[in-house]
């Protein structure tokens, strides 16, 4: 990771804009962070780290309080409007990226918002996630780099007064932080997977054995071996050959045959008895059916006089309705022409009578007073509104006075609690700046470094003021402050604008009392051309349409008299013309009277019939007729089917005797119960050797599987448990032995340069926390070659800082030959406890380094350090907050 471009606002002590070009420090290769306690120089490594993964450089915490809160970052002295900006631009892998997180503050808190982008070919930023979450910027920072926000801070960024803690660590701990760095858990997840698959495949072979004996000793016999299985299969086959040869000597398809044989003979026994007693039933209705064939006859011979009969009926029925109709309309025309009369007289009547004329005279002379009293409507229209509008603009007028008069006061009050709250903001703050460095003065310890320079040693403490305030008590009451001031501002705003509307209220009721006077006035003349007794347009307007409604009432009522002429006389003339039709009807009917009553008399003649009442009683209707000619016949062939079968079944039964039918269901059973005993015992004995036949095939080759896999899977099961670390060192640790060398090399290598190569790291085989071992170290003086070496916690301090320094210069130099390109490395602190040879020595260290990592930035308040390092940033520290100057 290369950085190019911090820019940070409102951060931390930084109340303005402030922007690092790193670009042009790449360029020098090492840079000094110089200023004074509390400035902000290790803000500047927090915010790179904030903006990659949302926390401070220091030491990590799951809570969401403190330096991993963005939030808590906010620089107290910073306007309420100004928005809170981390953001770092970055080269990695050829890309050049750039992450930024901003808090924009809202009415009651402050809302954060994220961006990440991607320069594209033309050199212009664009967007590469839309509106992502803290989280998902944290991810992808993790995911570009290729290390956590941990890894960071244990290869790139290292932080104040934690140098030391990957040296002292126990096995444990370098364990996890060396497999985080080197990406230990592939290893891990190799050895476990092996693990399970072994563990996996031993498993289910003992499973599968297990399932071998249990499905032995589940039988009901109990059997303990496949051998015994395989022989109880076989006496189950010996028993079915028994049962089938007794089966084939019983021959039960012999004795159904015979059964059925006998069925049918006394099946035919009883049709025979069946039709004979049909026979005898027939022979009973002979005189029945004689009478039925006499009735048919008699009904088929009148059928031939009914045709004449209906007709006479059908002509009698039609004189007597024609001459109805005729007599009918005789007797209306009188009542039909006194309608006529009737109707005449009272259209006459209508049209002498009619006032039409003097009406429409007199709506013409109403018409043409409308225009004035338009005129007049709109008038009072006009004079309604400039009387509420003067009603109106008067009490504006009122409230708007009433309303100045309360902003004034209130604005006069929010000034004076303003003025207070400035004042006693100020008076805490500068209590507060009095007092911190007593604070820190407080917490130094004789022969401790200080958490500010580094140094053991404290001639000269700071004195905390008697006075002084925490800095909650300052950003309380900066937030007192702050509301006041807007109070203050809303409350004048208020004022300005209550005088404004005063003002305006009163031009407005002047303008308003003046188009009252005028609409009165022109109201007064337009009056005098009013009509007496009609006082508006719409009076007007309901005179003239009562006049034009008489004037349509009256012509309507005409053309209804009119109407009802036209109908009247119409309707005696249809009635004329129905009668002299009714006339000629009545005759036409009369006549064919005649005809038809003459054909029935000679049809009753010819067929031998005194009247036509004895012609009726023989005739039956259609359906009735056809029943009895249906009933007939089929008695005639139910008693000729009868004779045919009778004959035929008695001449086949001749010499025969019919079996006992009471013994069919006995001999039915014997044979069923023979047949199902067979078919169920022979069914159970092959569905159960099947079943055991199966099992058998099954269970053999479960057996030979298991027996030729069980050593191979026992040796591997064996060997994952070494390889996992079980008994020993497993895989992980073995490969992690081998990069932990690496790193101790690369550290001794810059030891050569620290005291004249004094000091070597070796690897202890000293168990550490967890009786776990093999990681932990031993500085091994070189002038006394014989000596095994001590423990390194038994370093001094700025031995310790050197040593650490190496370790993890080396730790991060074998990171990037693993492929994880580092361009730039960060040290916080830590010279404070190194004298001028050990300064120099270190210095060695870190140029070196700076060949292969390109910009080493530094923190610290050594001055011998600003006369080695040349390209320096400074951090100015104000009372208005800190600023960055290039040196």
């Amino acid at each position: 990771m290369k950085p190019i471009e911090l820019v940070i606002q409102a951060f931390g002590p930084y109340k303005d804009r402030e922007v690092i070009d790193f670009e042009e420090l790449n360029r020098r290769g090492m840079v000094l962070i110089k200023g004074p306690t509390g400035s902000g120089k290790t803000t500047i490594f927090d915010a790179m780290t904030v903006a990659l993964y949302g926390g401070g450089s220091g030491l990590n915490s799951k809570n969401k309080t403190g330096r991993n809160d963005f939030a808590q970052w906010r620089c107290n002295q910073a306007s309420r409007e100004k928005a809170t900006i981390v953001s770092l631009t970055f080269e990695q892998s050829g890309h050049v990226y750039r992450f930024t997180r901003t808090l924009t503050p809202k009415r009651v808190n402050l809302d954060e918002t994220c961006s990440f982008e991607v320069m594209g070919p033309d050199g212009v930023f664009k967007s590469a996630i839309e509106n992502p979450k803290g989280s998902m910027l944290n991810a992808k920072a993790e995911e570009l780099i290729g290390l956590s926000k941990d890894q960071f801070r244990q290869v790139i960024m290292l932080p104040q007064g934690q140098f030391e803690n990957f040296l002292t660590a126990g096995s444990s701990e370098k364990e996890a932080i060396l497999s985080k760095i080197f990406g230990m858990e592939k290893w891990k997840n190799i050895s476990d997977t092996f693990f399970a698959m072994a563990s996996d495949r031993k498993n289910r072979l003992d499973t599968a054995y297990k399932a071998v004996v249990n499905s032995l000793d589940e039988e009901e016999k109990g059997f303990n071996k496949l051998e015994d299985l395989e022989r109880y299969i076989s006496d189950l086959k010996l028993k079915i050959a028994e049962l089938e040869r007794d089966y084939r000597e019983y021959d039960s398809a012999k004795k159904i045959q015979d059964l059925n044989s006998d069925r049918a003979l006394s099946s035919q026994f009883d049709e025979y008895r069946r039709i004979y007693d049909e026979r005898q039933l027939l022979f009973g209705k002979v005189d029945e059916y004689k009478e039925k064939r006499q009735r048919l006859a008699d009904a088929q011979k009148a059928e031939s006089v009914r045709t004449y009969l209906v007709d006479y009926e059908r002509a009698v029925t039609d004189v007597k309705n024609r001459k109805y109709v005729y007599d009918k309309c005789l007797d209306n025309i009188p009542q039909y022409e006194q309608r006529v009369y009737d109707a005449l007289k009272a259209k006459d009547d209508h049209e002498k009578n009619s006032p039409v004329a003097g009406l429409q005279k007199l709506q013409g002379e109403y018409s043409s007073k409308r225009g004035i009293y338009e005129n007049i409507d709109r008038l009072l229209d006009n004079y309604s509104v400039a009387k509420a509008n003067v009603d109106r603009a008067d009490k504006q007028l009122i409230a708007a006075s009433q309303t100045e008069e309360r902003s004034v006061g209130a604005a006069k009050r929010a000034k004076q609690a303003f003025d207070e709250a400035d004042k006693f903001t100020r008076s805490c703050r500068d209590r507060y700046y009095a007092g911190i460095y007593g604070d820190i003065a407080d917490g130094l310890v004789d022969g401790e470094p200080c958490p500010v320079c580094g140094s053991t040693a404290h001639p000269k403490l700071a004195v905390k003021e008697p006075d002084s305030v925490s800095k909650q008590d300052v950003d309380d009451a900066q937030a007192a402050q702050d509301r006041a001031r807007n109070a203050w501002n809303s409350a004048e705003e208020a004022r300005q604008k209550a005088v404004l509307d005063k003002q305006t209220a009163m031009s407005n009721l002047a303008d308003k009392k003046s188009l009252l006077t005028q609409a009165q006035t022109n109201l007064t003349n337009a009056r005098e051309g009013m009509i007496e007794g009609i006082d508006s347009l719409s009076a007007l307007d309901a005179k003239i349409r009562a006049i034009a409604k008489q004037i349509i009432q009256y012509e309507a009522q005409g053309k209804q008299l009119e109407e009802a002429y036209n109908r009247a006389f119409k309707d005696n003339n249809s009635l004329k013309t129905q009668r002299d039709t009714a006339k000629l009807e009545l005759e036409k009917a009369t006549e064919n009277y005649t005809t038809t009553r003459e054909a029935l008399r000679q049809s009753l003649h010819e067929n031998g019939y005194k009247n036509s009442e004895e012609a009726k009683s023989f005739m039956l209707d259609n359906r009735s007729r056809d029943e009895l000619a249906e009933d007939v016949t089929q008695f005639n062939t139910r008693c000729g089917e009868n004779n045919k079968t009778f004959a035929a079944i008695k001449d086949k039964l001749k010499g025969k005797t019919q079996p006992d039918a009471s013994q069919f269901d006995a001999r039915q059973r014997e044979i069923s119960q023979k047949d199902k005993l067979y078919h169920s015992e022979t069914g159970r004995l092959n569905s159960e050797i099947v079943r055991l036949d199966k099992k058998y095939a099954q269970l053999s080759k479960a057996m030979a599987d298991y027996n030729s896999q069980i050593n191979e899977a026992e040796a591997d099961y064996t060997f994952a448990k070494r390889l996992r670390g079980d008994s020993g060192i497993g895989l992980q640790r073995y490969v992690l032995g081998i990069m932990f060398n690496q790193v101790i090399g690369e550290a001794n290598e810059m030891l050569k340069k620290v005291h004249g190569g004094r000091y070597k790291l070796v690897r202890s085989d000293e168990k550490g926390v967890g009786n776990k071992r093999g990681l932990e170290l031993i500085a091994h003086d070189n002038r006394k070659p014989d000596d095994v070496g001590r423990n390194v916690s038994m370093l001094s301090g700025g031995e310790k800082f050197l040593v650490s320094l190496a370790l993890s210069i080396g730790m991060s130099s074998v990171a990037q030959k693993s492929g994880l390109k580092i361009d730039a490395l960060f040290i916080d602190e830590g010279f404070g406890t190194l004298d001028e040879n050990s300064i120099d020595d270190a210095m060695e260290i870190l140029k070196d380094v700076q060949k292969g990592h390109g910009l080493i930035g530094i923190i610290s308040h050594v001055d011998l350090l600003q006369g080695i390092i040349e390209t320096q940033i400074e951090v100015v520290k104000t009372k208005e907050g800190s600023t960055i100057k290039m040196c």
